[in-house]
């Protein structure tokens, strides 16, 4: 059998206590009924008395196991971290091996992807400078995959409305429902305080999609990314504006890089002379 905890005893300590509590409180409601007879009276005092001492030895019970009910719960919650911060080691080690594995990768397809964005671009450069006036410019492949066109203002509908405005100016009345119709195409509109004599005047509605400007994109080859094996940057397109450049940065990653020893430096330290260490060596022994 298992043996039970300290928390485990609390908390049973205190759900008995509750319920004699709840005992007490019923025989107080029938303590007049009880007096009623000598030998109910009698049997209510002993109950009750009893009552009281288990009440009593509940309430020390209970003081007594909360503090190792703290302590085990103390060392719960830490044995808890302990094992969390095992799981998350683990966890931290696996992904580490994922990061290197997943960027080696991306970084393969993305810089191929970059260097081939950049090569083109270029070559559409060097191509809309040699058009004649009959041949439209060529779009880069980066801005027909990533760019959003500009949309002319498109009409859906047209249709003629009769309006409330103000009689003195002209001017258009934002809450047609608030204003009073007072018949033959006239009004009045209550505003705070004021009142002011409306018309009804023929207006033209249309509705209409509005005209949406052309949406420029950011080429491909502004990204960066990180090394998956080490800390740095793989490629910093950011600081590129020309597609050659682009190019050039690319081919010096794509070489293979010298593998580099660790630095070996020389450090002095200054240590005791001969004699030095012998007359030390002689005082201790003199002191011993």
């Amino acid at each position: 059998m298992k043996k039970e905890t300290a928390i485990g005893r609390l908390e049973r300590a205190r759900e008995d206590l509750a319920t004699t509590q709840t005992k007490a409180s019923e025989l107080a409601s029938v303590e007049t009924d009880a007096r009623a007879t000598a030998e109910g009276y009698a049997a209510w005092r002993a109950e009750r008395a009893a009552v009281d001492v288990e009440i009593e030895r509940l309430t020390l019970l209970v003081a007594d196991l909360e503090e190792p009910a703290a302590q085990e719960r103390e060392l719960s919650t830490l044995e808890a971290v302990r094992n969390e911060h095992a799981k998350k080691r683990k966890a931290n080690a696996a992904l580490a091996v994922r990061i290197r594995n997943d960027l080696a990768k991306a970084n393969e397809i993305l810089l191929a992807l970059v260097h081939d964005v950049a090569k083109s671009t270029y070559e559409d450069l060097q191509l809309n400078n040699q058009l004649p006036d009959d041949l439209e410019p060529i779009i880069s492949a980066d801005h027909l995959a990533r760019g959003r066109p500009g949309l002319a203002r498109k009409e859906i509908a047209r249709e003629r409305v009769w309006l409330w405005t103000k009689v003195r100016g002209g001017f258009l009345i934002g809450d047609q429902d608030a204003v009073e119709d007072r018949g033959g195409g006239k009004g009045m509109l209550k505003s705070g305080l004021s009142t002011f004599p409306c018309v009804k005047s023929l207006f033209e509605q249309v509705t209409y999609h509005p005209a949406e400007p052309m949406e420029r994109i950011q080429p491909v080859w502004h990204m960066k990314l990180p090394l998956s094996d080490g800390p740095g940057i793989a490629f910093d397109g950011s600081r590129f504006a020309d597609p050659r450049a682009v190019i050039a940065a690319l081919d010096q990653v794509a070489r293979p890089k010298a593998t580099t020893e660790r630095p070996v430096e020389i450090e002095l330290r200054p240590l005791p002379s001969v004699s030095d260490a012998a007359d030390a060596d002689a005082s201790a022994e003199g002191a011993n």
